[in-house]
């Protein structure tokens, strides 16, 4: 997950001083370039903040956010040679450290990133978002005692921030530790009782330890607090698929389908529950619709529907 230290709003410390000193008319100017940026008009914030930066190019703030911009709009290469330039007039500004090392670590280019972050951290400490991409990057190379480590740094120090949780959990999980993994999103849940995300991850937790009842509870309350839970639907019928209550698991997957139309494992395990259940016609229904999805998947279900003649996909497009 990309996740800025700033969007583009004044900072504290030296950055902070530095905006001070320009004129009201630049402050005019930033504050509009921060209003279309947080209204999704990068590209209209890029040209306020060039021309900014083109009579002011001594103001390290300005071209931060410039880097920012850039990268929201899609410029990352534009966006490093920014944040660089705000480092070559303020080296000890945390902020452009931090995003290049989020703009390193999107581009694969770990050990960059991995410098970028740890110099962010020893300017500014106090960032719970810089330690746990760095964790992120840990991850990335391999690293993970060093992940697992930042991340409990980051939630023992801000119990708050949950997306630590669900990096830690995805790493116990990656690393088949599925205790520590459930471990991990129940305590998040206990923090945010209303927390969806959690509950559906840890439905899917409960599927790998085959605990199929436990899942089947947990995320038949995470669709009762969200009924918009698309996933959360698609793991339920994961569950009551394994516990062999293929009907419920057919409803499951219509429904994950019905709010997500477009995602294409949840058209493939309809498909494939429909054809356990002799519903052939619903299955091909789900087939056809995942031809322009996933190929791959289309294959897969294609076989299971056809498996039991000879037929080619054209004849299989023009079926009822």
């Amino acid at each position: 997950m990309v996740v800025f230290s700033t969007s583009l709003c004044f900072i504290s410390g030296s950055g902070q001083e530095r905006a001070n000193e320009v004129s009201d008319d630049f402050q005019r100017l930033y504050y509009t370039a921060n209003d279309l940026y947080e209204r999704g008009k990068f590209e209209d914030a890029i040209q306020v903040l060039t021309r900014i930066t083109t009579i002011r190019p001594d103001w390290a703030l300005a071209h931060n956010a410039l880097c920012v911009s850039y990268t929201r709009g899609g410029h990352p290469n534009r966006a490093i040679r920014a944040c660089k330039r705000a480092l070559s007039l303020e080296p000890d500004f945390a902020n452009p450290y931090f995003n290049l090392g989020v703009i390193y670590d999107s581009q694969g280019r770990d050990k960059e990133a991995l410098v970028a972050l740890r110099r962010a951290i020893t300017l500014q400490p106090d960032n719970p978002a810089a330690a746990y991409t760095l964790a992120g990057v840990f991850v990335d190379l391999d690293m993970p005692e060093a992940a697992i480590q930042e991340y409990q740094h980051v939630i023992n120090d801000y119990p708050n921030y949950e997306n630590a949780y669900y990096g830690l959990a995805a790493l116990h999980y990656k690393l088949s530790d599925y205790k520590g993994a459930a471990e991990t999103l129940q305590k998040v849940i206990r923090l945010m009782p209303n927390n969806i995300v959690g509950r559906t991850n840890l439905g899917f937790v409960y599927i790998a330890q085959r605990k199929f009842r436990e899942a089947v509870k947990i995320l038949s309350e995470a669709i009762r607090r969200d009924p918009s839970a698309a996933e959360a639907y698609q793991f339920l019928g994961c569950a009551y698929f394994h516990l062999d209550e293929k009907k419920r698991a057919l409803e499951a997957f219509q429904s994950a389908v019905q709010l997500q139309s477009q995602h294409a494992e949840s058209r493939y395990f309809l498909g494939f529950v429909a054809m356990s259940l002799g519903k052939r016609d619903r299955a091909i229904e789900q087939f056809k619709a995942l031809e322009a999805l996933d190929s791959v998947l289309a294959k897969k279900l294609y076989l299971i529907i056809y498996q039991d003649k000879v037929i080619n996909v054209d004849q299989a497009r023009r079926s009822p």
